[in-house]
């Protein structure tokens, strides 16, 4: 009987400690496989609730998010998994405001990196929270709405 308190003694603490150390591993995203799509997510880090759009989107107020409410002013990470085209945040609806362009594959996963490096200036520091609308347009050209900024 006391050799089995002493082994018990001993394998508890190494299987809490291991179990610790297994619940300590980050989840990690799920990408954006959706081939010709902006994906985007509420949380930097690609995580949290995923949205996604092909087309052009005057107004992210009309895309509802699964988990309520509308993609208005959430997106806090991004990745252009888009076939051919480019794409512009803006941040405001209307395809109107400070814009941020993405090109194919460009990806980022803290939108408070997007910066309005011509100009540093409040309230552009950051774009987490801001994009309010969307425009695709083709590499070598301009966007129809304009571009402050390319990631």
């Amino acid at each position: 009987m006391l050799t089995f308190r002493r082994i018990a003694a001993v394998i508890a603490p190494l299987a809490i400690a291991a179990g610790g150390f297994m619940m300590a591993a980050p989840a990690q995203a799920a990408p954006c496989s959706n081939s010709g799509y902006l994906c985007f997510w509420v949380n930097s880090g690609f995580s949290g609730e995923m949205g996604k759009v092909s087309g052009d989107n005057s107004n992210f107020a009309n895309l509802p998010k699964n988990g309520g409410g509308t993609w208005n002013d959430v997106i806090s990470s991004a990745y252009n998994h888009g076939n051919s085209d480019y794409v512009a945040l803006y941040s405001n609806s209307g395809n109107s405001g400070f814009s941020e362009c993405l090109s194919i594959g460009a990806n980022n996963g803290n939108t408070q990196n997007f910066t309005n490096i011509s100009t540093g200036t409040f309230p552009w520091d950051n774009f987490n929270d801001v994009a309010s609308s969307n425009d695709w347009y083709t590499p070598g050209t301009s966007p129809p709405h304009g571009c402050s900024h390319t990631n």
